[in-house]
């Protein structure tokens, strides 16, 4: 199994949970949560560009989620280009709560 499709688990703080995903938005390629994730909504999304200087450079897209269900919860992102169907690649995330 490759690395980027292996499960990976975030904490839930207050209903909430925070996932950062490398990003490269002059590539055309952005992250976004797949439909049919019904266990969040995406409450806020921000785009982190590389550091100043270095031109075409990749950054990251951290995305705040409302939890919407009870947890542990699966959440799915894909990375495309708005304009295709199939995504270049799908990380999938189990929230689970804070200890």
């Amino acid at each position: 199994m490759d690395p980027a499709e292996r499960v990976q688990k975030v904490r839930a703080s207050n209903g909430f949970a925070v996932v950062s995903l490398p990003e490269s938005p002059t590539s055309g390629y952005l992250w976004e949560l797949e439909e049919g994730s019904p266990a969040a909504v995406v409450e806020r999304s921000l785009e982190q560009g590389p550091p100043p200087g270095v031109a075409g450079g990749g950054g990251f897209r951290t995305f705040r989620l409302k939890i919407s269900q009870r947890l542990p919860a699966t959440v799915c992102f894909v990375l495309r280009r708005p304009w295709e169907a199939e995504p270049l690649e799908r990380r999938t995330f189990e929230i689970v709560c804070e200890a």
